[in-house]
């Protein structure tokens, strides 16, 4: 397979305001392809909704970044709703971002986790705004488009952890 990665650069010849005055990234960003499973190992149990696990990106026009790491839902029949922490638990990670040409620089912490040992550490890295037919982010060897499929439900849920 052949991926051909185009990078969009979004700041002015003056050196000027980049893509962190704009909304372009507010909203929620999930991987380009994901494998939805009927259980853990992606097999086809015949239940109404399809799980998997993958993180969610989050931009504020504060500056502030979240990221979510949980299982989440989709209905099996139906390609226009996403459940978000469809099963219990969930990673919060927080922090900041910053843009510069055709990067994002995130800086972040884990926030919340079931899990212990936690590492606390603040991890930096880089994300890469691609240009293509729809605009995606580069974030940790995956791709990432903008997703507007979450049900009202899970857009409060979300916004009340990155709120807390």
């Amino acid at each position: 397979m052949v991926v051909w990665l185009f990078i969009m650069s979004c700041g002015n010849e003056k050196g000027g305001k980049s893509i962190a005055s704009s909304t372009f990234l507010q909203g929620y960003w999930i991987p380009a392809s994901i494998h939805w499973g009927g259980d853990n190992a992606g097999k086809d149990t015949g239940d109404v909704f399809r799980t998997a696990s993958f993180r969610t990106l989050s931009f504020d026009s504060s500056g502030t970044f979240t990221m979510f790491a949980s299982t989440q839902r989709k209905p099996k029949n139906y390609d226009d709703s996403l459940i978000f922490e469809g099963e219990p638990g969930v990673e919060i990670f927080k922090g900041a971002w910053s843009a510069h040409d055709s990067v994002i620089e995130v800086a972040y912490k884990i926030k919340y986790t079931g899990f212990s040992p936690v590492d606390s550490s603040e991890k930096h890295e880089k994300i890469s705004i691609v240009s293509g037919k729809d605009t995606l982010l580069f974030f940790n060897k995956k791709l990432y488009k903008k997703e507007g499929k979450y049900d009202t439900i899970s857009r409060a849920r979300m916004e009340a952890y990155k709120h807390e």
